[in-house]
Formats: structure tokens, sequence, C-alpha cells
């Protein structure tokens, strides 16, 4: 159940027919975008990281694994979610927080039994259309759909040989004060050559936000947080600080701006 009560959905977490995830992008390449002002790219060329919406089975292998030797993926999702036939798929409930409050070992022994009740069952799987103000799905698609196979994301890495790390964020928000220390952590401590392909499931928001993370921690302490901000968008992710939202969203989008201040504030000095 979600918070308000109602059975949680399962979804499919791409649109059809994509050759590779919407949102990727690679720190290392080009500006996706052109700006009258670019910000410096001092340190972007050697900050390996990468980042998408929810990748596939077959991205994983085809679209990710080429990036680099020692690749770590980073799944940020508090939301439940897995693969089913190789298809990456959620339980979404309102607003996409059925999870709130999860921490990430609650998150993955919740998808793990989620995913272990399906095998040889056939069930109905929704493509969401369109949601309301309100973070309802309105408008609909669903499938039936003959379960063969099953798979967390952990053993969809181990199988395309990456390494995962799992952080809960909710969706639309800033991660808590302990998951970014934790992620602060893990990043120090990773190899310098390891290279990190970040998601989340549309590959903008909280994506774009630990990206930022990892820029700020390499290279805040030459750059301005403002550029920073902006090269992440010109990467390929959202605009942080001018990042539209109408309705339940736009307090948590000041809040998230906020810590990220005070993250740079923290953390910029190395």
């Amino acid at each position: 159940m979600d918070s308000g009560g109602s059975p949680l959905t399962i979804i499919y977490d791409q649109h059809e027919g994509e050759t590779l995830p919407c949102h990727f992008r690679v720190c290392t390449r080009p500006y996706a975008f052109e700006h009258p002002s670019p910000p410096s790219r001092k340190g972007l060329d050697t900050l390996f990281v990468s980042g998408s919406e929810q990748p596939s089975v077959r991205d994983l292998i085809e679209n990710v694994r080429p990036l680099a030797q020692k690749i770590i993926l980073v799944d940020l999702r508090q939301e439940s979610h897995g693969f089913i036939n190789d298809i990456p798929v959620s339980w979404y409930g309102q607003k996409n927080w059925a999870n709130l409050g999860f921490d990430a070992a609650r998150s993955m022994g919740d998808e793990e039994a989620r995913l272990a009740a399906l095998p040889g069952k056939t069930i109905a799987v929704t493509r969401a259309v369109t949601k309301d103000a309100q973070g309802r799905i309105d408008q609909r698609r669903t499938d039936e759909l003959t379960v063969e196979a099953v798979a967390t994301e952990r053993e969809a890495a181990a199988r395309a040989g990456l390494a995962y790390v799992r952080f809960a964020v909710p969706d639309h928000r800033a991660p808590s004060q302990e998951e970014a220390a934790r992620f602060v952590d893990f990043f120090n401590a990773s190899p310098a050559d390891a290279w990190f392909h970040i998601h989340c499931h549309g590959g903008e928001g909280r994506t774009t936000t630990f990206m930022l993370l990892c820029d700020i921690l390499r290279n805040g302490r030459d750059l301005s947080l403002d550029d920073l901000v902006l090269r992440q968008h010109l990467v390929g992710g959202v605009d942080l600080f001018n990042h539209p939202a109408a309705g339940y969203k736009q307090p948590f989008y000041r809040q998230r701006a906020q810590c990220i201040r005070e993250f740079y504030a923290r953390y910029a000095g190395g």
C-alpha cells in the first residue's frame, strides 16, 4: 500500500523503443547544450561519472559496461524495483513515495520479497502515460506479462560485471543527511580509477544531484557552486537551481537546492 492506503502498481521503468536510456550523459564528454557563457570544464574531463534513467539489463551490458574497467552502479532509488524478464519495473505508489522513510537495506529487502513472489505468475504491468497534480497515475496502458525470470538490480549488475551500491533517496527530494554522509564516505573510499554510473527512476533530479555531489567533492575547491550546478545541467542533467515545478514538488525542489548549498559549504574545501 502507498501512504494513502492504495495498492501499489507495477509499472514499466522505461519508454518503449529506447536504444539508449533517457538522459544518458557522461561528464568526460562535451557539453550537451550550448550556453552563452559556459563554465570552466576544469576537472570535468577526469570526473569519471555518468548518469541516466533506470537502465535495463541490456543497457547495463551494452551501454554502461563499456565505459570503463572498474564501474560502480550507484542506485539512488528508495522505491522498490527490479527486473522481470530483464525488463526494469518498479512498484509505484502516489508521488513515488511508497517506501518513504525506508533505508537502503529495508528497500532492498522489500523488493527482494516482492520479486521472489512473482515467477510463474501472469501479472499486470502498467505503462504510466500521465500523472495528475498529486502524483497519481491518471492515464495508463496495462499489459499482461507472464513472469519467467526475476532479478534484483544487484544481481543484474553482477551479471554485467559491475559493482553495486544503493542509497535510498526519495523521488523529487534531497537525500537525508545520513545518506549524503554515507555517499561522501563511499566516494572518498573508492579507487581513483573507479567509474560511477548513477541512476534514479527518470535520470533527472536525483541523478543530477548525485552527479553534482561528485563534482563538488572532486572540484569544489576550484569552482563556484553556481558554475558546478550549471555545468552538470550542460552535461545533460536538470538545472537544480532553476528547476520549474508546480504543486507538491515545489517546496521539495527548494529544499533540495538549499541542501546542495549546505553540502557545498561543508565539503567543497576537500
